[in-house]
């Protein structure tokens, strides 16, 4: 077979390969694959990382708890210092979580900082207006 004669056919290959993949689970499918010294491995859905081998062995996969969301799953940090992850289990702010705290260091009184929250001009999570 030829360069040529592969790519002209690859669109029917593609198809026939497809539906035959199609009818068989995808562990019989890598099986047969690496049987025959093809390099092959599951594509996960973003639920099935948690579940993967390969992502406990490696801790690519950081679970801990937090007080507002509960259980929370996210990729682990990549740098390692002295074999330990420098994860630091700290959860992205919430939606207006520092507004109070940002405009007070920008110079800000209470009574300005009270007064753009009721209009509406910034929020803080907590108020009615700001989960609009």
């Amino acid at each position: 077979s030829s360069t040529a004669r592969r790519i002209r056919n690859s669109d029917e290959l593609r198809e026939l390969l497809g539906e035959r993949i199609s009818e068989s689970p995808s562990e019989t499918i890598i099986a047969a694959l690496l049987e025959h010294d093809a390099v092959a491995a599951p594509v996960h859905s973003l639920m099935d990382l948690a579940s993967d081998d390969q992502i406990a062995a490696s801790q690519a996969l950081d679970i801990y708890h937090d007080d507002v969301l509960g259980e929370v799953r996210q990729p682990s940090g990549p740098a390692r210092f002295n074999g330990h992850l420098t994860n630091r289990h700290v959860r992205a702010p919430l939606v207006g979580e520092h507004t109070r705290e940002i405009l007070e260091a920008a110079g800000h009184t209470q009574g300005e900082i009270d007064a753009l929250l009721e209009a509406g001009i910034v929020g803080d999570g907590a108020s009615p207006r700001s989960e609009q």
